[in-house]
């Protein structure tokens, strides 16, 4: 953003505002701390049930039209997409955060992979 131009009158090496060696110009955004007057307003609504995961996970797989799989193939996918869910969870980084979002992001990819198998596939055994 820096180099484009974009609302930068001061470079970032001569700015004196730092977190460690890394000029606050150079990041993105910044993360403030929220007024105390906001707090009221937090809601915590909590965690999802591993059972109702499961459900939602079915539900999202059974709503995409895009995907093109029997049953068995369906119930294999809400076991491996629930279950790469809790294994996420155990991490002890920021990679424990996982959301419904993934999964639908995991789907995006798999009606992509399954949209283009015809050509990936038998090609796939030249490159091995």
């Amino acid at each position: 953003l820096e180099n484009a131009g974009l609302g930068y009158y001061i470079q970032s090496n001569e700015s004196q505002d730092k977190i460690g060696s890394i000029p606050l110009r150079r990041l993105v955004y910044r993360v403030n701390p929220m007024p105390l007057s906001m707090f009221p307003l937090i809601w915590d609504f909590g965690n999802v049930t591993d059972r109702n995961e499961v459900r939602y996970i079915a539900q999202m797989i059974e709503s995409q039209t895009k995907i093109k799989a029997d049953q068995q193939q369906k119930q294999t996918l809400v076991a491996l997409l629930s279950r790469s869910q809790a294994l996420m969870r155990k991490q002890k980084d920021e990679c424990s955060f996982v959301s419904l979002r993934d999964v639908e992001r995991t789907l995006e990819v798999y009606s992509w992979v399954e949209s283009i198998k015809a050509i990936l596939f038998p090609n796939i055994k030249e490159l091995l």
